[in-house]
């Protein structure tokens, strides 16, 4: 969904190794549409694709406005769910729409389906709506969000009987404590069969676009964990993560109480240090499955993609990396940059830190479009280092200046950042280190120009925004390591072009720099040559 295009509709992307992207022409595009008195020349707003029950791809969602709802509706807003399935196998050329089910609104929303799944021989579909969706409900209303579950014998045509089960989730809550969900979410992914649970892929995820609240996530995704069958209510797992949930990217969050203070007893560590009302970044994530369409009761590969905006351009947005999604025996969702990214590779450097005489911090591959994997060994653990500063990695740093984005740890608070500040970013996002207690982490991060994408842990992920100054400012280091309490290795890689090289006007060699730092990681002396 989103193509600002005069013909509105989606985009249409194919990939064969989840790295290189081919545009295609043919998607579901807006047309006019007028069932049971529906005026409507919108977009289509966000859905999925499937197979149906003869096996053809099929596109569902509603368009997301109309400017006469449906008769005996409660509104303007009353559009209807609709399928069009593809007419070759390209999924070029699109079908006529085909109505499946109304649902009636007590106030506008722009509900979005989840993929369907088929269970025991029955369809069914989850669509977003609110606590206030009742028939007994009356405006104003504060009942928080609501899942809706329908079902049906067939996806489509004579023998579908598209029936409301009920609410299979309602809740005012989210993983900010204090935040108040004041009406529905949008952009549903629903998951199971995921590689590694433990209860065999019965446990759920609930992915949820978190709009519509006060205090909470600004439109990133947030994750519910718990388990569900047959057409039945969907109980969260309160023991797993923060109380059943975690969000799938932090980059709405920012420490609620700035650094220094941080460094004082007493003050709140991990995710209650943080608040959630920071800028959207990442958001409106989909899950491409295996072979199988179905991702909630086949058993496969699920890989996620995301909707990343950008600050300084505010009607452009670009796809994510994917993220390759899993279970630990803890039923911690852990999540990983899918592995064909390493075909990207170019030329590498690796800096350790593994004694005081080991005085290298600044990595010899530098550049703008570069991979970095770092791993860090604390004596002793997180809790040894209460009373030290942050460590991490610099990046995009400018030569003979102090421009630079950090990513980096702060033991005392038990969180890591991104800082992109000195680049042009609002805010120092923030996401909780996980486990809290642990003496190694992981830092894995691709650094894409303007575009972030930071994983530690293999759990908690940042997508941030930076704007270098010049194309020179690519540098790369090590800071806060004294190889004695904090060990490092930490290895870069220049990558390849992957997609849009037409927009770059093909690829510059980078520079070559060196820097002299002090005791604190700081630069103090910088030189390039073009």
């Amino acid at each position: 969904q989103g193509c600002v295009t005069h013909k509105g509709g989606w985009h249409h992307g194919v990939s064969r190794d989840l790295v290189h992207w081919e545009e295609k022409p043919g998607s579901p595009r807006r047309i006019h549409e007028t069932w049971f008195g529906l005026q409507s020349f919108d977009t289509p707003c966000s859905g999925y694709v499937t197979l149906d029950d003869e096996g053809i791809p099929c596109a569902g969602f509603r368009q997301c406005g109309s400017s006469v709802g449906v008769k005996g509706g409660t509104g303007s807003w009353d559009a209807p769910m609709e399928i069009r399935c593809a007419r070759d196998s390209n999924m070029t050329d699109w079908g006529e729409p085909e109505e499946l089910f109304f649902v009636h609104y007590n106030r506008w929303l722009p509900y979005d389906p989840a993929r369907p799944w088929k269970e025991n021989g029955t369809w069914y579909m989850l669509i977003c709506t609110d606590g206030c969706n009742e028939p007994e409900s009356e405006l104003p209303c504060d009942k928080g969000y609501s899942i809706d579950m329908w079902s049906s014998p067939k996806l489509r045509g004579p023998q579908k009987n598209w029936t409301r089960v009920g609410t299979m989730y309602n809740t005012r809550e989210s993983i900010v404590k204090n935040a108040n969900i004041t009406r529905e979410i949008m952009t549903l992914d629903y998951l199971g069969g995921i590689p590694g649970d433990p209860f065999h892929g019965k446990t759920r995820l609930l992915l949820t676009n978190m709009g519509g609240s006060e205090g909470c996530c600004t439109n990133t995704l947030q994750m519910t964990i718990g388990r569900q069958s047959n057409g039945g209510k969907f109980k969260v797992n309160t023991s797993a993560m923060i109380e059943g949930r975690w969000m799938m990217d932090w980059g709405s969050f920012f420490p609620g109480t700035w650094l220094p203070a941080l460094d004082q007893k007493g003050d709140q560590v991990g995710n209650d240090a943080l608040r959630g009302d920071a800028k959207q970044y990442f958001s409106m994530a989909r899950t491409l499955g295996s072979d199988d369409p179905d991702n909630v009761v086949t058993k496969g590969r699920r890989v996620m993609f995301g909707w990343i905006f950008s600050q300084w351009s505010p009607h452009a947005s670009a796809m994510s990396l994917g993220r390759e999604l899993s279970l630990n025996d803890n039923l911690d969702v852990l999540q990983q940059f899918v592995p064909e990214l390493q075909m990207l590779r170019q030329e590498h450097s690796r800096t350790l830190v593994y004694s005081p005489s080991d005085k290298k911090r600044v990595s010899t591959v530098s550049g703008q479009q570069l991979e970095i994997v770092a791993d860090f060994k604390i004596e002793g653990g997180l809790e040894s280092l209460a009373e030290r500063t942050e460590f991490g990695i610099q990046v995009l740093g400018c030569p003979n200046s102090f421009e630079r984005t950090t990513i980096g740890v702060n033991p005392r608070a038990k969180i890591f950042t991104v800082d992109a500040t000195r680049q042009k970013n609002d805010y120092v996002q923030a996401g909780p280190l996980v486990p809290k207690d642990t003496d190694l982490i992981h830092i894995h991060a691709y650094i894409d120009h303007s575009i972030l994408e930071v994983i530690i842990n293999n759990r908690t992920a940042i997508t941030s925004g930076a704007k270098p100054r010049a194309e020179g400012c690519g540098e790369v280091w090590l800071y806060g390591v004294d190889g004695m309490d904090i060990v490092a290795e930490m290895n870069v890689w220049q990558l390849e072009t992957a997609n849009n090289a037409n927009l770059r006007g093909g690829r510059k060699p980078p520079p070559t720099c060196t820097r002299r730092l002090d005791r604190r990681g700081l630069a103090v002396e910088s030189s390039c040559e073009l």
